[in-house]
């Protein structure tokens, strides 16, 4: 057709409205589509083609041209099919899938969907080594591109499938960003970084967390130490200790090994509040509380690890007063862990693997959590949804395992067991639309909520897990 044409699959128009013509011609078809009618939007020029049933319909004043599409996607589709004799659909498609690089009409089709064809990415291959080298590594002809450039949407869309990128917008973004794999720019995604930068920096400081990390950007840190002590200080609510230097203090005798004297515990302490003050912590002053002294000699350092919760869960204070020792038990967490089944069943990809809940499951166990307090919590459809369903249904018999009623989403079950059991939740979900909803939630998020990746079933979670205990 010469004219641009809009073709619209869903309408509330009643067609039985207007007098109907069946018309078995195309080209007539066409003829009467191009004339001027009442159905134009925009402009004059612009016509609007409706495929209802097995029909291509225009209107053209009170009367209802219809023609059969015979599977044709448009008009201008089934008249060039007709023209050059291959007036099945499937000829003619696979026919322009070869022409245009493509195996066959379903890859083409595929590749349409996902926004390939007619991408023109020519601009970005010219000026991308990295995106010609991809290709490379992918054994993909590229040669074929110099004589042929319309090749370039065909072979883009092999190597996106290649990478498990879903689209050619995705696929053209993670290019620019340099990803090779799209699983991994879909988990950078997935975890709320901007970039890759950033997302390379979070990875290496162990702060998977993209809240946590850019808050502590804005604040300044420049070294993993002080990454760590922050993620480490989230975990326990301010009210428990008065300022810094005391949560200094708790974050130092969490290291001890075993027993130590007070006296010594005292030194050291003094030493590095020292050094912290100028140094090492020095953005936590951007803290509600300030990074001042509370602990000014040795008893009060004896009351402190005599009344403090953290201190008395940590260790033991000895009643004469020589010595602090950090408990065995603590080598065996009770802590109570919440695992998303859904958001880690999918683990930032298109399909969902019982898999993967196991081998979260089986991390957290080698890093000293009890199996009984790992608590895995799923939406019902999940098990419609994994593809190795006969893990799943071993994975329903173990008594951890919670389903969240029909048309119920897990989240709630999650969020409320979180907040009864203080428990942590391991997941990539944000959780942002129930953070508005609860206050709680709102106020904990950042402290019990884990993300995750699974990359090679190796399972790494945001810095490390102890540090939320």
């Amino acid at each position: 057709m010469e004219n641009p044409t809009i073709y619209l699959k869903t309408a509330t128009i009643d067609f039985s409205k207007f007098s109907e013509i069946e018309v078995s011609d195309i080209g007539e078809f066409c003829k009467i589509c191009n004339s001027l009618g009442q159905a134009s939007i925009k402009s004059t020029e612009t016509k609007m083609i409706f495929i209802h049933d097995s029909f291509f319909i225009f209107l053209k004043d009170q009367f209802c041209f219809k023609i059969l599409h015979k599977g044709f996607l448009s008009l201008q589709d089934f008249l060039s099919a007709v023209q050059i004799g291959l007036p099945n659909p499937e000829s003619y498609y696979n026919k322009i899938a070869i022409e245009k690089g493509f195996n066959n009409a379903n890859s083409y089709f595929d590749a349409s969907q996902k926004g390939f064809v007619g991408l023109n990415l020519e601009n970005l291959y010219n000026h991308s080594r990295f995106l010609q080298n991809l290709m490379v590594e992918n054994n993909l002809d590229t040669s074929r591109i110099y004589n042929t450039k319309h090749l370039l949407d065909a072979i883009s869309y092999e190597l996106a499938m290649r990478l498990k990128y879903k689209n050619s917008t995705d696929f053209e973004h993670g290019v620019r960003q340099e990803f090779k794999d799209g699983t991994e720019y879909y988990a950078m995604i997935e975890l709320g970084f901007k970039n890759q930068n950033d997302y390379r920096e979070a990875k290496s400081s162990g702060l998977l967390d993209s809240n946590l990390f850019y808050e502590a950007k804005e604040l300044g840190f420049t070294s993993k130490t002080q990454v760590e002590f922050y993620i480490w200080s989230k975990k326990y609510p301010e009210e428990i200790y008065r300022n810094y230097d005391e949560l200094f203090l708790i974050h130092y005798i969490e290291k001890l090994l075993g027993k130590q004297s007070i006296k010594k515990i005292y030194d050291e302490y003094k030493k590095g509040f020292k050094a912290v003050n100028n140094t090492q912590y020095n953005s936590l002053k951007y803290s509600k509380k300030l990074f001042s002294e509370s602990i000014y000699d040795l008893e009060e350092l004896m009351d402190f690890l005599k009344t403090n919760e953290i201190a008395q869960h940590i260790g033991s204070y000895d009643s004469e007063g020589e010595y602090f020792e950090k408990k065995v038990s603590l080598q065996k967490y009770d802590r109570t862990i919440v695992l998303d089944a859904s958001n880690i069943a999918y683990n930032s990809q298109n399909n969902a693997y019982s898999k993967n809940i196991i081998l979260v499951t089986e991390y957290l166990e080698k890093q000293a959590f009890n199996r009984e307090n790992i608590w895995i919590v799923a939406d019902k459809s999940l098990q419609h949804k994994v593809k190795d369903k006969d893990i799943f249904q071993t994975l329903k018999q173990s008594k951890n395992f919670h389903e969240a009623p029909a048309k119920t989403e897990a989240d709630e079950f999650i969020i409320k067991y979180a907040e009864q059991e203080n428990a942590l939740i391991i997941t990539n979900d944000q959780l942002a639309d129930h953070c508005t909803l609860n206050d709680w939630l709102k106020q904990h998020i950042n402290r019990i909520r884990v993300p995750f990746m699974i990359i090679n079933e190796k399972v790494q979670l945001r810095g490390n897990i102890t540090h939320f205990i």
